[in-house]
């Protein structure tokens, strides 16, 4: 039985044949599918962590077109001519210092002993608000002031001790001039001997030439008898001078010796010039302790760095604070704002938005003032929406804010589309009820940023990141300075950027949103 199975799988083996084995199959697909893989999960990855370019965005303009503008459309037949719109755009909004709340900050680290105001006091700049414990740094103070005078003692003494060098100057002085009188003196003695022993040396030849003119009778014995005596005088006197010699000889070693003895006295006094050096030195560092504990004591009251009201007291007596916290607020001790300079932040739907522009003017309403007519005009708006709310906030610059208002008090706005207050928006503060011009509102880009048709735009922000987009738009006819009108193909909060610093699909980085010269939501163009 063994043997017919084994027949038959021989012979089926002979008639059934394996495949061919394929390298298309075995090697290429799954090298395909693995480098498939990879390219992208590698793109994926570069798309997450590519370094970004650092860019500039200047975000467009959404302003009123002029009534100008609007007529000329008409005379041209345009089929988009504007119609004067009163639509009006409403939101809750609340109350906030404009631009920002001022703080009153700690700039030394201490305990807080005393907060001297409350919250809705008006305070000026430099008046105190608040006290440090400063027992501390008093005592600091007084150990500085006692370390600056024994420093300054110090630096007397070494000076005291220097006033020796005066004496020693003069007693070097005094030996070197005795030394070159002693040496002058040698030089005088040698000439006397030399003098004396050249007389001596005639003397003696006179007496050999006249004891000859005796023998022969032509000189008398009593010359040449006196001349003998002159001679043993003037012998007598060589004699005299060579003890000299001596005596000055001794008299240059004891002034030499002066004056070595002097030079080095004063040489010895380089370890008291080293003294006082350190002394100085040491003096110097115990007046910058000394300011130092000064502003310590100083820094223990704080006071207002502005004019205006307290906000909030943002500590108690007994709590630490320090300006080199980890926190921010690790230093601050009151808020304050001016109520003079007040915004509205508002919150406006994510389907309105395209109706909003900077400078529209706006009408606020608050509960606390209900009768009151509170004008405000759009002074920016956000550039990244609020994915919870569904909603864009705008800042709203209030024009003359009754005193009665407050931060954090909740209002409603109504934005009037295509409406702006007069003078050119955020940057004129002298805008009227009455100076308003009604016109459908256009989006405005800088020419120098819009090229042939196509310009460049920062696409899906989120915190500053985002794609450098390419985009056809259609350019307009009216032109305000620097900037020209878009009709198609921007949307109100688009940012655009410079084509020369990125291209299309780099990952871009805007740090900061460029002015333009020129106004684009001003006068006519």
């Amino acid at each position: 039985m063994t043997g017919f199975f084994d027949t038959l799988g021989a012979a089926r083996g002979a008639s059934v044949p394996l495949p061919r084995r394929s390298w298309k199959t075995r090697v290429a697909l799954p090298a395909a599918i693995l480098l498939a893989s990879v390219g992208l999960l590698g793109g994926a990855a570069w798309n997450a962590f590519a370094p970004a370019t650092d860019v500039v965005g200047v975000p467009v303009v959404l302003a009123a077109a002029t009534m100008a503008s609007v007529a000329g459309d008409a005379a041209q037949g345009s089929t988009s001519a504007p119609a004067t719109s009163s639509a009006t755009v409403q939101a809750a909004g609340w109350m906030e210092p404009s631009p920002y709340p001022i703080f009153a900050t700690a700039l030394a680290e201490g305990v807080i002993d005393e907060i001297l105001v409350l919250e809705g006091d008006r305070v000026t700049k430099g008046q105190p608000i608040a006290r440090l414990v400063a027992a501390d740094a008093i005592i600091a103070a007084e150990k500085s002031k006692a370390e600056l005078a024994r420093a300054q003692a110090s630096v007397d003494a070494a000076n005291a001790t220097l006033a020796n060098v005066i004496g020693l100057d003069r007693a070097v002085k005094v030996a070197e001039a005795k030394l070159a009188g002693t040496i002058a003196a040698f030089g005088q003695l040698d000439a006397d001997i030399a003098a004396a022993q050249a007389m001596l040396n005639e003397l003696e030849d006179e007496l050999a030439r006249k004891r000859t003119l005796v023998e022969r009778g032509a000189a008398s014995a009593i010359e040449v008898s006196r001349l003998g005596f002159r001679i043993d005088s003037q012998r007598a006197a060589v004699a005299a001078l060579v003890p000299k010699r001596t005596m000055l000889e001794a008299t240059r070693a004891e002034a030499e010796a002066e004056r070595d003895a002097a030079v080095r006295s004063r040489e010895l006094l380089i370890e008291e010039r080293s003294a006082l050096a350190i002394a100085e030195s040491e003096l110097a560092l115990a007046t910058a302790n000394r300011r130092e504990a000064e502003l310590r004591v100083e820094r223990s009251t704080i006071t207002s760095p502005a004019d205006g009201v307290v906000l909030a007291r943002l500590v108690s007596p007994g709590m630490m604070v320090s300006p080199s916290a980890a926190s921010i607020e690790g230093g601050r001790v009151v808020s304050l704002y001016d109520p003079k300079h007040l915004q509205v932040r508002a919150d406006v739907p994510n389907a309105d938005i395209a109706l909003v522009g900077v400078g529209q003017a706006v009408e606020i309403k608050v509960e606390a003032l209900p009768n009151a007519a509170i004008r405000g005009e759009v002074l920016r708006i956000t550039s990244q929406a609020d994915i919870a709310k569904n909603t864009v906030q705008v800042k709203i610059r209030i024009i003359d804010p009754p005193s009665e208002l407050r931060p954090e008090m909740l209002c409603r706005v109504r934005i009037h589309a295509g409406m702006a207050t007069g003078g050119g928006g955020a940057s004129n503060g002298a805008t009227t009820a009455g100076a308003t011009t009604s016109a459908r509102q256009r989006i405005f880009a800088p020419k120098a940023l819009v090229g042939d048709g196509h310009v460049l735009v920062a696409g899906a922000l989120r915190d500053g990141l985002g794609r450098a987009e390419r985009r056809t738009v259609e350019v307009g006819r009216e032109e305000r300075g620097a900037w020209i009108e878009i009709v198609s193909g921007l949307r109100p909060g688009d940012v655009l950027i410079d084509p020369a610093v990125a291209h299309e699909g780099s990952r871009i980085r805007v740090t900061t949103e460029r002015a333009v010269d020129g106004d684009a939501k001003g006068g006519a163009a």
